[in-house]
């Protein structure tokens, strides 16, 4: 039985893929007067990867365009475009992808082209197992294939996952981050407001005060000048 629990770690351990997130720009972001050229040089990008921009909401954007666009920095040929300042994109294809800032940033650096290869072939060992029965143990198990296996606790057999269904939960996942860094921002611009609303009541009240003591100081001199206006002459003397 040890036997085959080792078997199939050892199976699952070398065909699992794992999803890659790229940040443009790393911690310097989507921004003018960098060298994205450079950055995407220096990644490799398959197919179920994330590219991801980071920037300053409401100042840029970024738009999916072909290769005329890119070069031209134009919006005519635009396929797609996000503008949450935090945006994920899932690499779905086998392609060349385009992204340009589309708020004007393009002329001054922001653009970036990608390759996206398709996903690595397993090793051989894993080809090997996924193409004949193993027997273990006395256990006759039938491989289908080695990649994104889903081991059933009731039979030996492997279930191949539903293509469609495993998009749907990564683009469910990328939702879900995506929400979470709105309700983050939601918070601090609520915070934001609260300190600006807490500093003009402070300034009212203090304006208030300040107003209340002015009046104080002047009906005080007011009834000093009344008192001085009912002040006796001194009396002439004979």
């Amino acid at each position: 039985m040890m036997t085959i629990i080792s078997f199939l770690l050892l199976l699952i351990a070398t065909t699992s893929v794992s999803a890659t997130d790229h940040i443009v720009g790393a911690n310097r972001g989507w921004n003018p007067g960098l060298n994205y050229t450079l950055w995407a040089n220096n990644h490799t990008f398959y197919v179920g990867d994330f590219i991801s921009f980071r920037y300053q909401k409401f100042q840029y954007n970024v738009v999916e365009v072909n290769k005329t666009g890119y070069d031209n920095c134009t919006l005519d040929s635009a396929v797609g475009n996000w503008s949450s300042g935090k945006d994920f994109i899932l690499l779905n294809k086998s392609q060349r992808y385009y992204f340009i800032c589309g708020t004007g940033g393009c002329m001054n650096g922001m653009k970036v082209a990608i390759r996206v290869h398709p996903l690595p072939s397993p090793p051989a060992s894993a080809t090997a197992l996924s193409s004949t029965s193993a027997a273990v143990d006395g256990v006759s198990v039938d491989w289908k294939t080695p990649r994104g296996v889903v081991i059933d606790r009731t039979t030996p057999e492997a279930k191949i996952p539903d293509s469609a269904r495993l998009n749907e939960d990564l683009l469910t996942k990328v939702k879900k981050i995506q929400e979470g860094y709105q309700n983050q921002d939601n918070l601090i611009l609520q915070r934001e407001r609260e300190a600006v609303l807490k500093k003009r009541r402070g300034v009212r009240k203090f304006q208030s005060l300040r107003l209340g003591r002015i009046k104080l100081e002047d009906e005080f001199f007011q009834e000093e000048e009344n008192d001085a206006g009912h002040v006796r002459a001194p009396t002439p003397l004979a």
